[in-house]
């Protein structure tokens, strides 16, 4: 089962207990996130939060279920490229500046921050302009794995280093 933030921040010591529940109030009547919400009381700084998230913090997050993955972008990047970059296709996003148009490949990635993801990313899309990452957990990269590419946990560690994401690299 995975740990909610609220759990997290309270383990690291970045919150208090009696703390949590004016978290929660707040989260539920502006309509953020609960670390959005501890941000903005000030319980968090932005500082306390990427020195425990890392650089990936300033990413959004995009939670994964197998049963909603968009099919129709599922071959927007092969597996090769998805599989060594820890990226997998999540749609495009139309964006119109005056009198250009980019297509957007929104990416839901293991490490967003990773040096050279977006490149290589935009590079193994023909259809997109660019990219943008989304953090997504490496349970729920899994899950969509195995369900919309068939892609087994033994099928994966026949990879070599190099040819899987690192982070992926700890699943098996």
């Amino acid at each position: 089962m995975r740990k909610r933030i609220g759990d997290f921040l309270l383990d690291k010591g970045a919150i208090k207990p009696n703390q949590v529940e004016s978290i929660l109030s707040y989260s539920a009547k502006s309509g953020l996130r609960f670390g959005e919400s501890a941000l903005e009381l000030g319980y968090v700084s932005r500082d306390q939060l990427i020195a425990l998230f890392g650089p990936s913090f300033a990413v959004d997050f995009f939670h994964l279920q197998p049963e909603y993955f968009p099919l129709h972008s599922r071959d927007a990047l092969d597996l090769k490229t998805i599989l060594k970059w820890g990226a997998l296709p999540l749609g495009f996003k139309v964006e119109r500046k005056f009198f250009s148009t980019k297509r957007i490949l929104n990416l839901g990635a293991l490490d967003p921050a990773r040096s050279g993801l977006r490149e290589a990313c935009t590079q193994a899309c023909a259809e997109a302009d660019g990219v943008r990452p989304y953090l997504v957990l490496g349970d729920q990269f899994v899950a969509i794995l195995a369900s919309v590419y068939g892609m087994s946990l033994e099928k994966l560690a026949a990879y070599k280093d190099g040819e899987i994401d690192p982070t992926l690299q700890m699943f098996l």
